[in-house]
Formats: structure tokens, sequence, C-alpha cells
């Protein structure tokens, strides 16, 4: 078993054994409910430059901090920020990502970056949010090359909710 095989195998177990202890009531009360973004989303996303429907996955810890990640088909890296409230149901979130070329460029081929900010509104039950999202490309050297804003609409994407309402095409 080589050493990729062992750490997958370790990691799963783990999370396997973190199952198993957690208290039988924890699990059978479902997800806890939240007042504000905490916890993981699906998000769609209306530009004039998509033809493909696009989804993003992000994750808002309790601490301000959000990972996001999405289908698009360019090569970038997982985006790192941060999130914070800016009033009633309403919140601010900034990510940024490395961008690589496309092939046949060399894997990993660093072309700019990427910065993704929104201002969002949760719904009343705290289970959806719309919003404005600004999309801003920078070259290798930090110049602004272009800007494309967009419109998002997010559904909380928690182990209580079905695929398909994560999806936005059902319940």
């Amino acid at each position: 078993m080589n050493a990729r095989q062992l750490f997958g195998t370790l990691g799963i177990s783990v999370v396997l054994a973190c199952g198993i202890l957690l208290p039988t009531s924890a699990l059978a009360n479902g997800a806890p409910e939240r007042q504000g973004l905490e916890g993981t989303w699906m998000t769609g996303i209306a530009n004039a430059t998509n033809a493909v429907p696009f989804l993003g996955l992000t994750t808002y810890t309790q601490d301000g901090q959000c990972l996001d990640e999405s289908n698009s088909t360019a090569s970038r890296s997982l985006g790192h920020g941060e999130w914070f409230k800016i009033g009633p149901h309403e919140y601010f979130r900034s990510t940024v990502n490395f961008r690589f070329a496309p092939p046949p460029a060399e894997p990993r081929t660093f072309i700019g970056l990427s910065r993704i900010s929104a201002k969002l509104v949760l719904n009343e039950s705290g289970d959806e949010y719309t919003g404005q999202a600004v999309i801003e490309r920078f070259d290798i050297n930090g110049n602004l090359t272009e800007t494309i804003f967009g419109t998002e609409a997010g559904r909380r994407c928690d182990s209580s909710t079905s695929m398909k309402r994560c999806l936005g095409i059902g319940n």
C-alpha cells in the first residue's frame, strides 16, 4: 500500500470513527438551526458570458472565513476569503483564487488572480439568499483586466437538504 492509499484509508477511518462517536440525539435532530450564513451553500450565478449554468459551492465558517469552488471549466484554485454581516439579513463575501492557463500550456501555469465579491440578502427562513456579484480578473502583475457582473441565488445545502433542492431543481 503506498503512502497516498494509506493516508486515504486513515482519513476515511477517522471520519467514520467521528460519526460513530456523535450522540444519537445530534443525528436524530437533523441540521442545527442557523441565523446567518454559517454552513454550505449551492449558488447559481447568471451573467451574459455564461452559456452553461454556473454553480458554486461555498462553505461559510462561524469565524467569518469562506471557501468556494465551482463547476467552471476554467483552471483555478479553491477560493479563499471572508464574509461578514453588514445589516439585517445582509452580508458581504469576498474570495480570491489563482487562475491558470488552459492547455496546451504546462499544468498550473499561473496567469493571474480572480476576486469574487458579493452583497447577499438572506431570506427570513435563512435557507436562501440573493445577491449581486462582481468578478474581477487580474493579471500576474495585479492589473485589473476584466470585470464581470452577475446575479446570485443561493440555497442552503446541508445534510438534511436533498440534492435536487441544493441544485435548485426540486424539493
